[in-house]
C-alpha cells in the first residue's frame, strides 16, 4: 500500500524556488501580473499564442525573476462558483464595478446558507433540549443578525418552515414556552401565515392555551418523586458552606438569573408582544399569547380560503389537537374569556366544523350558563357563538338539555322590548339562534321532536313579544330596526310552519295568526291584511330579502331558503299573488294582495 511522502522544510523550500523561478513570459506568471490602472486582469488571444510560441521554443531557459510588483485583487474573488471568470475569459472594470458579477452574487447566497443553516441549528437545538442557555445563544443571534434579515435567509434557502417546525416540537417550561410564544407572535407579523398552518406549530399553541394557576396547583397536587439519578450537566452546583450569603434574603439562582436575562433579551427583541410593559410568565401570559397567535391563524385563514377553496384546513388541525377541550376550560377563565369566544366565533364560522359534533355539543352547556353569569357586553360574544353552532347544528338545544334555560334568556331579552344599543344587538343574535331551530324543526316535521318550539309556546308572553317587535320595528326607517323586524317575521313564519303532533294542537299556525293580528291591529299594514295576518309576515321577509340584497349580504343559500319560506306560507295561509297583468282587474276588489303590498 503506498503511502503519502511526508512533508519537510527542504520539499517546501523547493517549492518556493520552483515558483520564483517562473519567468514572466509563462501563463502563470502572466496570470498573476495586473496592471496599474484597475485591480482587475486583461488577456488577450494574441498575448497568449506568443506565450505559447516562446514556450514551445525554449522552454528550458528561464529568465531572471522580475521584481515583486504590488498585486491588486478584487475582494470577491477569492471564492470560486460556477460563473466566476476564467483564467481565458476578459473581465470588463466597467460591468464589475457599475453591476453585480457571479462572484458577488456567489457571496450573498453563501452568507444567507451560513445565516440559515445557524438559525436551523439553533432552533432544532432549542426544539429538541429547550434550555436557557439554548434559549439564549437563539436570542442572541437574533439579536445580532436581526430578525428581518434571519427571516430573508431562511426564506431564500427555503427554510422558514422547517425553523417554524423545529421551535414547535419544543416542550419547554412556561417561562421558555413564553419565549417561544413572543417569539411566534413576531414571527406572524414577517413571514407568511400560512407556514403556521402545519400540525406541529398548532399542536404547540394549542397545549400553550393553559389556564390560570394550572401549572401552580399541579405542583402543590403532585406526590413527591423518588430520586433518580440525572445526566452530570443538570445536576445542581452546591455553594461551598463559606461562601454562603449572610443576608437573610436569598439570592438568585443562576437559572433565574439567566431568565432575567432572556426576559430582557425578549423584551427588546420583541416589544410589541410586550404592550406597555413587561408581563410575568404566568399562565394567563401564556395563554393570551397563544389565543393571540391562534386568532391571527384563524382569519388568515379565513381569508386564504377565498383565494385557494384547497387550503389545509386549519380549524380541523385545531380540533384534533384538543382545542375546542382547551377553549372550552378557557371560558371560565375570566382573564381569557373574551379572547376565547373571539376565537370559537372565528372557527365555528366554517361549515367544516360540522364534522365535529361530539365536541361541539359539549360546548353547549357552558355557553348557555355564561349567558346569566357575564356581563351585558359579553353576552353578545357568547350569543355570536351559539348563532355559530346552532348553524351546523339545529339541534344543539335539545340534545344537551338546554332549551328551558336559553328560553328563560331569550324571555328576559324580548320581554319587555327595549331600545337600547347593547339590548338591541342581544335580540338580533337571540332571533338568530331561534331562527336556527326553528327552521330545522319545520323543515324535518314530524321527524324530529319540535323540543325548542315546545318551549317557546310555554312561554306565554314570548310569542306576542315578537309579533310586536316585528310590527313596531316595520314602521321605523332605522335600517339596524327593519333588520330585527326582518328576523322576527322569519321567526314567526318558521314557527307557524311546525308540526307539533298533537292532539290538541296539531300546528302553531293558529297561535302565531292570532299574535300577529293583535300585534298589526291599529296600523296601517293591519288595515290591509285584517283576515290574512300572516300576509304581512310574508310581505316584510320579502322586503328584507330586498333589503339584504341591495345591502350585498344575500347569498345564494339565504335566498333559496327565503323563497322556501315565503312558498310554504302563503300555501298554508292560501295566500295569491297579483301578477302585473291582473292588477287593473283588481283595483275595484277589496283584498289586497301581496304583490300589491310589495
Amino acid at each position: 500500500m503506498s503511502r503519502k511522502r511526508a512533508r519537510c522544510s527542504a520539499g517546501a523550500l523547493g517549492g518556493i524556488d520552483d515558483v520564483a523561478g517562473i519567468s514572466t513570459g509563462h501563463p502563470l506568471a502572466a496570470s498573476a501580473l495586473i496592471e496599474e490602472e484597475g485591480p482587475f486582469v486583461c488577456y488577450s488571444s494574441h498575448s497568449r499564442s506568443q506565450d505559447d510560441e516562446n514556450d514551445g521554443e525554449g522552454s528550458a531557459v528561464s529568465s531572471p525573476v522580475p521584481q515583486c510588483r504590488r498585486v491588486l485583487y478584487p475582494s470577491l474573488s477569492v471564492h470560486s462558483s460556477p460563473t466566476a471568470p476564467s483564467a481565458g475569459l476578459s473581465v470588463s472594470t466597467d460591468n464589475a464595478t457599475d453591476s453585480l458579477g457571479g462572484d458577488e452574487i456567489d457571496l450573498l447566497r453563501r452568507k444567507d446558507e451560513e445565516m440559515a443553516d445557524l438559525a436551523l441549528f439553533l432552533a432544532k437545538a432549542v426544539g429538541e433540549a429547550p434550555s436557557p442557555l439554548s434559549m439564549h445563544e437563539l436570542l442572541n443571534f437574533l439579536g445580532k443578525a436581526g430578525i428581518p434579515r434571519v427571516l430573508l435567509a431562511l426564506k431564500r434557502t427555503e427554510g422558514t418552515e422547517a425553523f417554524v417546525r423545529s421551535l414547535s416540537r419544543a416542550h419547554p417550561d412556561p417561562p421558555q414556552r413564553v419565549l417561544l410564544l413572543r417569539l411566534f407572535v413576531e414571527l406572524l407579523e414577517c413571514v407568511e401565515v400560512e407556514i403556521f398552518f402545519h400540525r406541529d406549530a398548532i399542536t404547540f399553541l394549542v397545549e400553550s392555551l393553559v389556564p390560570s394557576g394550572t401549572h401552580e396547583q399541579a405542583a402543590r397536587s403532585s406526590p413527591p418523586s423518588t430520586r433518580t439519578a440525572v445526566h452530570w450537566s443538570a445536576r445542581k452546583r452546591r455553594t461551598p458552606p463559606s461562601v454562603a450569603p449572610l443576608s437573610s434574603e436569598s439570592p438568585q439562582s443562576p437559572s433565574e438569573t439567566r431568565i432575567d436575562e432572556l426576559d430582557a433579551r425578549a423584551q427588546a427583541l420583541f416589544p410589541s408582544s410586550f404592550g406597555s410593559g413587561s408581563s410575568p410568565a404566568t399562565d394567563a401570559t401564556t395563554t393570551l399569547l397563544s389565543l393571540q397567535a391562534l386568532l391571527t391563524l384563524a382569519f388568515r385563514h379565513h381569508r386564504c380560503l377565498l383565494t385557494s377553496p384547497s387550503t389545509s384546513s386549519f380549524p380541523l388541525s385545531f380540533v384534533q389537537a384538543g382545542g375546542l377541550e382547551r377553549s372550552g376550560e378557557l371560558l371560565l377563565d375570566t382573564n381569557a374569556r373574551g379572547s376565547t369566544l373571539s376565537l370559537l366565533e372565528v372557527l365555528t364560522a366554517l361549515d367544516v366544523l360540522g364534522r365535529e359534533r361530539v365536541r361541539l355539543l359539549k360546548l353547549m352547556p357552558i355557553l348557555v350558563s355564561l349567558l346569566g353569569a357575564v356581563a351585558q357586553g359579553g353576552r353578545v360574544a357568547v350569543l355570536k357563538v351559539l348563532t355559530n353552532i346552532t348553524n351546523l347544528l339545529p339541534s344543539a338545544f335539545s340534545e344537551t338539555n338546554t332549551v328551558e334555560a336559553f328560553m328563560e334568556f331569550m324571555r328576559c331579552v324580548l320581554v319587555p322590548p327595549s331600545l337600547d344599543g347593547d339590548v338591541e344587538e342581544q335580540e338580533t343574535f337571540v332571533l338568530c339562534c331561534a331562527i336556527n331551530v326553528v327552521k330545522y324543526e319545520a323543515k324535518e316535521g314530524a321527524a324530529v321532536q319540535p323540543a325548542f318550539s315546545r318551549a317557546f309556546m310555554a312561554c306565554s308572553d314570548v310569542l306576542p313579544a315578537v309579533a310586536r317587535s316585528m310590527a313596531t320595528r316595520y314602521h321605523c326607517s332605522d335600517a339596524e330596526q327593519l333588520v330585527l323586524s326582518g328576523y322576527a317575521a322569519l321567526l314567526l313564519a318558521g314557527l307557524s310552519l311546525v308540526d307539533l303532533a298533537d292532539t290538541e294542537m296539531s300546528c302553531l299556525r293558529v297561535p302565531v295568526m292570532t299574535a300577529v293580528a293583535a300585534a298589526l291591529r291599529g296600523t296601517r299594514i293591519g288595515t290591509f291584511t285584517d283576515r290574512q295576518p300572516m300576509r304581512a309576515v310574508a310581505a316584510i321577509i320579502q322586503e328584507f330579502l330586498l333589503f339584504q340584497s341591495a345591502a350585498g349580504t344575500l347569498t345564494k343559500e339565504a335566498l333559496f331558503e327565503m323563497d322556501c319560506l315565503v312558498r310554504r306560507v302563503r300555501q298554508h295561509n292560501h295566500i295569491a299573488v297579483a301578477k302585473d297583468s291582473d292588477k287593473e282587474a283588481l283595483e275595484d276588489d277589496d283584498e289586497v294582495t301581496l304583490g300589491d303590498m310589495l
